[in-house]
C-alpha cells in the first residue's frame, strides 16, 4: 500500500500566541505535514501576527468568547461556511483536531459530525481523564466516529484503552512530540550570542561559577516541583555553588515560593515565572541538571509525554524524571534518573542529585542528547505522517 496523500486542515484551538506543550506539538505537526505535502491550512481562533510560513486562516479574528454570545454565533456561521466549502471540494481535507481541552473544539466536532466530514483527533492523555469525567458520553461518540486517533505516547495509548476498552480502536498512530534541530542549534551552538550572559548577570545576577539545576513547566502538583524542592533542600544548603531555577507559572506557585522562604532557601532557589522560548533555551544551555518528577495524581492528572525532557537532553542536561506516564519514553533509559513513587520520592531525588554532582559533572549528558537526536528529531514525525495508516 502507498502512503496516504489526503491533506489535513489542522484545527488549532490551542495555538500561538498561547504558550505550552500543546501549542508546540501542534506547530511541529504542521511542519511535519507541510514537509510531506499534506497540510492544507491551519484554522485557529487566535489571530496571528506571524504565520510562521504556513497558510493560516482565522475568520474575522475568531476568539474564545463565552458560548452563546453574538461573536460566537458569527464565528459559528463563518466556520460552517468553511466546512461546507471543504465538503464539496473534489478531494475534501481531513480536519485534524489538535486539542480536546478547549470548548471551541467540541463545537467544531459536532459540526463536522452533522456535515459528515472526516476528522481525526490528537490525544494528549490528560484530555481523556478530564473529558471522561465531565462529558463521557459525548467523548465516546466523537472518538468512535473519528477516522483515526493521533496518540502522543504509548503511555497515553494504554490510558486510552483503560478508559475505553469497548471501543476496540484499531486505527491509530503513535506520533511522539519532536523538535526541530535547525531551530534549536542556533541556541546550542552560540550560547553567548543568544543571551546567556543576560541570563546570568542581568536576569538572575548569577556569577559564572554557579552550577544550575532547572525546572521548566506549569506549576501544578503532578509536575512534582514540591517534591523536587524537598529532595534538593539539604543538597542546596550544603553545596552553595549550586542553585535551583524554576521557570513557569501556575496555581502552585505561591505555595512553593512560601515553602522556599520558610526553609531559608531564597538565595539558592529562584522563580522566574513565565519565560519566552529564547529564555527557556538560554536557561537549558546554562543548566546542568533538569528535574521534573512528574507523577499520576489519584488518576486525575497525567503526563502524556513531556517535551521539556527532550529539550533538556538536547542541551545535554542530566535528567531526573518521574517514572510515570510518557516521561519513561521521553527520557533516555541509559542516562536518565527515574523517581519511583512506590518508595520515598524525596530520598530518591536527594540520592540522584548527590550522585550526579559527585560522579556525572565531569562531563555533560552526551548520551541523552544522542538519544533524542536518534528518536525525536522532527524528521521522525514527518515519516510517521507519511506511513500507511494502521
Amino acid at each position: 500500500m502507498k502512503p496516504s496523500s489526503q491533506k489535513y486542515i489542522l484545527l488549532a484551538s490551542d495555538y500561538f500566541p498561547n504558550p505550552g506543550g500543546v501549542t508546540q506539538f501542534t506547530f511541529d505537526i504542521a511542519k511535519a505535514l507541510k514537509a510531506v505535502g499534506r497540510l492544507d491550512y491551519i484554522l485557529t481562533p487566535h489571530p496571528q501576527e506571524n504565520n510562521r510560513g504556513f497558510n493560516v486562516k482565522c475568520p474575522k479574528k475568531l476568539n474564545n468568547h463565552r458560548v452563546g454570545s453574538v461573536l460566537v454565533i458569527i464565528q459559528q456561521v463563518l466556520l460552517i461556511r468553511v466546512f461546507i466549502f471543504n465538503r464539496f471540494r473534489s478531494a475534501p481535507s481531513i480536519v485534524l483536531i489538535n486539542s480536546l481541552f478547549v470548548n471551541y473544539s467540541w463545537w467544531v466536532l459536532k459540526t463536522l459530525r452533522i456535515l459528515k466530514l472526516p476528522y481525526e483527533i490528537i490525544i494528549h492523555g490528560l484530555d481523556i481523564i478530564e473529558k471522561s469525567e465531565s462529558n463521557r458520553q459525548e467523548l465516546y461518540r466523537v472518538l468512535k466516529d473519528s477516522e483515526q486517533l493521533i496518540i502522543n505516547s504509548k503511555a497515553t495509548w494504554e490510558l486510552f484503552k483503560k478508559y475505553y476498552p469497548q471501543l476496540n480502536y484499531k486505527k491509530y498512530k503513535i506520533v511522539y512530540p519532536c523538535f526541530d534541530t535547525v531551530y534549536l542549534d542556533t541556541f546550542y551552538k552560540a550560547k553567548d550570542v543568544f543571551g546567556t550572559r543576560e541570563l546570568r548577570t542581568h536576569f538572575l545576577n548569577l556569577p559564572d561559577d554557579k552550577l544550575v539545576i532547572s525546572s521548566i513547566c506549569r506549576l501544578v502538583q503532578r509536575k512534582g516541583i514540591d517534591l523536587a524542592l524537598k529532595g534538593l533542600s539539604s543538597f542546596l544548603k550544603e553545596n552553595l555553588n549550586w542553585v535551583y531555577i524554576i521557570a513557569g507559572d501556575g496555581p502552585a506557585s505561591k505555595e512553593l515560593q512560601q515553602w522556599v522562604k520558610s526553609e531559608g532557601l531564597s538565595n539558592s532557589v529562584f522563580f522566574l515565572g513565565y519565560i519566552s522560548n529564547r529564555q527557556k533555551f538560554d536557561l537549558l544551555n546554562n543548566s546542568s541538571v533538569f528535574i521534573m518528577p512528574n507523577h499520576l495524581m489519584n488518576s486525575k492528572d497525567f503526563e502524556g509525554f513531556g517535551i521539556s525532557f527532550l529539550e533538556a537532553q538536547y542541551f545535554e542536561n542530566w535528567v531526573i524524571a518521574g517514572k510515570s506516564g510518557g516521561a519513561v519514553e521521553a527520557v533516555d533509559p541509559e542516562s536518565g534518573f527515574f523517581v519511583d513513587f512506590s518508595i520515598d520520592p524525596v530520598q530518591q531525588i536527594t540520592h540522584y542529585i548527590t550522585h550526579i554532582a559527585e560522579y556525572k559533572m565531569v562531563s555533560s549528558n552526551v548520551l541523552g542528547r544522542q538519544y533524542v537526536l536518534e528518536n525525536y528529531e522532527l524528521e521522525k514525525m514527518t515519516l510517521r505522517f507519511n506511513d500507511v495508516d494502521k
